[in-house]
């Protein structure tokens, strides 16, 4: 009878089995303040993986990676599954008319053409608008004020307050 060998074992443990304070230990946002931060505290509470959050928005764990990292940001049509994962957007509220459409196109996934179209106003204006080159005449905002995009009316107060 000789020696025994000797090996390694690797024990696994799915992340939801984490205490809270191997969580913080483990990088787990507690105030999460960028894009990044706010996925990964929700993928730890998920008790997922990037890889299974990857395949749960459709990308390569790269590119999941590189959110949770804020190296890059999804592109505009993946915004609305972000939104959907996290249950809030977590960009800072707009205050002006700029931020307000971004977060518009943003909640609905829609690319500058297309949100123009659906805004019922041509893509050289809404592109006018957002560089700050111009701002909406009274008939331009009546027209989106009654946009079905709009919901709880959103842009109201920008448009509102507002002069030729």
């Amino acid at each position: 009878m000789g020696t025994l060998p000797f090996f390694w074992a690797t024990i696994r443990a799915p992340l939801h089995c984490l205490g809270p304070h191997e969580k913080r230990v483990k990088g787990y946002p507690d105030s999460p303040k960028t894009l990044g931060e706010h996925l990964r505290k929700r993928r730890l509470d998920l008790g997922e993986t990037q890889e299974q959050a990857a395949s749960r928005f459709g990308v390569t764990f790269t590119s999941y990676n590189g959110w949770e990292a804020d190296r890059i940001a999804p592109k505009v049509w993946q915004w609305p599954k972000v939104i959907q994962f996290l249950g809030y957007d977590p960009t800072p509220a707009p205050t002006n008319l700029d931020q307000a459409l971004t977060s518009l196109q943003r909640r609905h996934g829609l690319p500058r053409e297309l949100l123009a179209v659906r805004l019922g106003i041509e893509r050289k204006t809404l592109f006018n608008w957002l560089s700050g080159k111009t701002s909406p005449c009274p008939k331009a905002r009546q027209r989106i004020l009654k946009s079905p995009l709009l919901g709880a009316a959103a842009l109201f107060p920008f448009f509102s307050t507002q002069t030729t």
